[in-house]
């Protein structure tokens, strides 16, 4: 994954992240190895710019989807009460 992309997904999943002010911001985006340019368009926010600098079009949605169908029923009483054992992402 390149820096961009682990740095946009890293600030989507960290209330860290979109907490900071610019300034600290920008302090982490360097440390990932993210270009001036890249910095510059990210701390814009003009979403266009960020879809193309990605290289996607129309918005970009994340999403964590559970191992099963909601549908299915378990097999047993004993499934019914276990939790997922694991989830798949989508992005």
């Amino acid at each position: 994954m390149s820096n961009l992309l682990s740095f946009i997904t890293s600030f989507g999943s960290s209330a860290e992240l979109r907490s900071l002010n610019p300034e600290q911001l920008r302090e982490r985006m360097e440390q990932q190895g993210l270009t001036e340019q890249q910095i510059s368009v990210i701390l814009s926010g003009d979403r266009n710019a960020i879809a193309t600098m990605v290289k996607t079009s129309g918005d970009i949605v994340c999403c964590v989807l559970p191992d099963k169908p909601d549908d299915q029923e378990p097999d047993d009483e004993e499934e019914k009460d276990q939790k997922p054992q694991s989830l798949k992402a989508a992005v």
